[in-house]
């Protein structure tokens, strides 16, 4: 029997000023509160609502047959708690059935595992706390921003307490295996690799809505008969989308959640499927094989490799510049500081700059900006301002007066130990002293006419 383990990926990025070289040292706003707002909540009613009650109607229809697995990146959680809280309260009824795994990733949905480790670990043990604190549940698997993986994560990733990673199963480095296993990392042979079926991921992602695709429509009966004949010689069927994929990427008139809604019934009537989440799949499957991935690979593209975030000389100066800052802004610990650093971390900011894939960004997560190279100026001067307000912090902390009391304390005992001690005055000095005191008076209460005929 083979498992399906469906894992959906929740991730919303807020949307930046365009901020010009007259904004630098004047302006420390952003964000387009307006954009970020809008667009949360467009997606909110067309996305995330929809389609979590669907999610939630189906898990109580099936009593524990139907499973998933849910990754949430902390901007979409910034960006539901400030303006569409119902989605975390719908995502917290999701939770609570106890059909729900949820997975750890970086919170801002970083690239900070290719510059920084130690920013990289922070973000991740941050994350999963938050996790634990919103939806009461203890993060057991691991998926990085647009699943990245490498393996120099490995031994990182199992330090931090995960059993499992999710990457995608790329045919680069697969080779004549199969992404429907369970594999262990061959640097770390403790921790799980679980694959994305990328060609039956993509059927639903991306396919779903193209007429001109020789087998659209697409029918949920269609899509299970297709699981259970791979599912004949395979231990997983690991569907990794994005959540936009319904309502979003594909309309609702496109019938995704008809095809959603249909799923789980067509799933199930085949004797040797069932629904699994990645912590349920490495507790039954044993490992097949160990598997290294000596370079870093994504999700993105037929390529699944980086170039669409670092695939030209601006994508890879932005990031350098940000990350330059990381050990000084962390040293620093101001708060207004850091979020903004964490936040201008979010991978979609690099992926506007490219060049490759500009025109063929989803329509379900616009770029922004006119053209790569305006995404690029604007990104820089915010970092330039970020590292002026740095500077001004550091210079402003290293010059940082002393308190009144401390400093007139200080003063004192400085005064007392630079004073020569009085000498004592013999008697004849005294009487001395005083008869010139006295003269001394007499004379000043003397006109000055008179002072004048006694000379």
């Amino acid at each position: 029997m083979a498992a399906i383990c469906l894992c959906l990926a929740i991730h919303e990025p807020y949307y930046l000023r365009r901020y010009t070289i007259f904004d630098v040292g004047g302006n420390n706003l952003y964000e387009d509160d307006d954009r970020s707002c809008n667009m949360a909540m467009h997606n909110a009613q067309t996305c995330y609502l929809p389609t979590n009650e669907i999610l939630y109607r189906l898990i109580q229809r099936y009593k524990g047959d139907f499973r998933i697995a849910l990754s949430v990146s902390g901007s979409a959680l910034d960006l539901f708690e400030q303006y569409t809280p119902e989605v975390i309260d719908s995502l917290k009824a999701l939770a609570e059935t106890g059909c729900v795994e949820f997975i750890s990733e970086s919170g801002p949905h970083a690239l900070a595992c290719l510059y920084s480790k130690e920013e990289f670990v922070h973000q991740v043990q941050e994350h999963t706390r938050r996790i634990r604190r919103t939806f009461g549940k203890i993060p057991n698997t691991f998926r990085n921003s647009e699943l990245l993986y490498g393996n120099d994560l490995a031994e990182v990733i199992q330090q931090l307490g995960f059993s499992t990673v999710l990457t995608e199963g790329s045919p680069k480095l697969l080779g004549w295996r199969s992404a429907n296993f369970v594999y262990a990392s061959s640097v770390v042979p403790q921790l799980h690799l679980l694959l994305r079926n990328a060609d039956l991921s993509t059927d639903i992602s991306q396919r779903f809505s193209q007429k001109n695709w020789n087998r659209w429509p697409l029918t949920a009966e269609t899509f299970a008969d297709w699981c259970a004949k791979i599912g004949e010689n395979a231990d997983t069927i690991n569907l990794f989308l994005d959540f936009h994929v319904f309502g979003l990427r594909n309309t609702a008139e496109s019938g995704i959640f008809s095809f959603l809604e249909a799923l789980p019934e067509n799933i199930l009537r085949h004797k040797c499927l069932q629904f699994l989440t990645p912590r349920q799949i490495i507790k039954k499957y044993p490992v097949s094989d160990t598997l290294a991935v000596p370079e870093y690979q994504s999700w993105n593209d037929e390529g699944c490799d980086l170039k669409g975030w670092l695939g030209n000389e601006m994508q890879k100066d932005a990031i350098k510049q940000l990350y330059i800052l990381a050990t000084r802004i962390r040293s620093l610990g101001d708060g207004n500081l850091l979020h903004d650093f964490e936040r201008l971390q979010t991978s979609d900011y690099f992926h506007y700059m490219s060049t490759r894939w500009f025109s063929e960004s989803q329509p379900d997560r616009p770029n922004p900006y006119p053209s790569p190279y305006d995404a690029y100026i604007s990104y820089m001067n915010i970092v330039n301002d970020l590292s002026e307000r740095l500077t001004k912090l550091e210079e402003a902390k290293s010059h940082k007066p002393r308190t009144p009391q401390r400093a007139a304390s200080s003063a004192k005992t400085k005064q007392a130990s630079t004073e020569k001690p009085k000498e004592k005055k013999t008697a004849a000095e005294t009487t001395a002293n005083d008869k010139k005191t006295k003269q001394t008076r007499s004379q000043s209460k003397t006109p000055a006419s008179k002072r004048e005929l006694k000379k």
